[in-house]
């Protein structure tokens, strides 16, 4: 067992390419090394995918049909601050359910900060993916009309596959990183990643009957 364990340790000198196929040994490498190493990269990356969806899903090109690139700014800097702060605020999430449900976590805040920061590797692909379809499609793939053009092409259903593919991936990625830094198996780390996905959900309607009350006064 030892000499498997020994074999292994060659396998994490790159993490960015290991934590694709070892995230549990990765991630381990990583807090013991330098657990704030690549998560603020990592958060912007993942904030910006995040951007990117929701520019396309609200169709945020006609608002700036004058001015491409002043939305291509607002993914940026809002996709950046986002994702600084949902990884953040999804650690929290995971420290906080991992005590509360009787999963009996062990993993400290920082490091579960590095372990959602580190899931954020497969936004990687996926704004390389986007930056394709702005070359191809320019962009109108941010407005509605250009968006359905989009779809309607083979090549993004080769696309819509491979992102599919990297989402399952990533769910497999994180639900393996959070079992290494909590101390728990398999079962318990995914009810933790669901109760962690309850509690935004939850607090993502407060927020918007917040907003719509206040909307609704104004």
């Amino acid at each position: 067992m030892e000499q498997e364990k020994e074999k292994k340790i060659p396998e994490i000198r790159n993490p960015w390419l290991s934590v694709w196929v070892h995230p549990k040994e990765t991630i381990a490498k990583i807090l013991s090394v330098n657990p704030k190493y690549g998560i603020y990269p990592l958060g912007v990356v993942g904030g910006i995918s995040q951007a990117i969806n929701i520019a396309m899903m609200s169709s945020l090109g006609s608002v700036f049909e004058n001015n491409p690139d002043y939305l291509m700014l607002l993914i940026f800097v809002a996709g950046s601050a986002l994702g600084i702060a949902n990884m953040y605020l999804t650690a929290y999430a995971l420290y906080f359910t991992g005590r509360l449900f009787n999963i009996n976590g062990k993993a400290k805040f920082s490091e579960l900060v590095t372990v959602v920061a580190w899931s954020n590797i497969v936004a990687i692909p996926f704004v390389a993916i986007s930056a394709l379809e702005i070359v191809f499609f320019g962009m109108s793939i941010f407005t509605k009309a250009g968006f359905e053009i989009m779809q309607k092409s083979s090549i993004t259903s080769f696309v819509g596959i491979f992102q599919v593919v990297l989402q399952i991936w990533y769910i497999m990625i994180f639900v393996r990183m959070i079992q290494q830094v909590q101390k728990v198996d398999v079962r318990k780390a995914i009810l933790n990643l669901l109760l962690m996905l309850s509690v935004l959900l939850l607090l993502a309607i407060v927020i918007s009957m917040i907003a719509m009350v206040f909307i609704g006064v104004k």
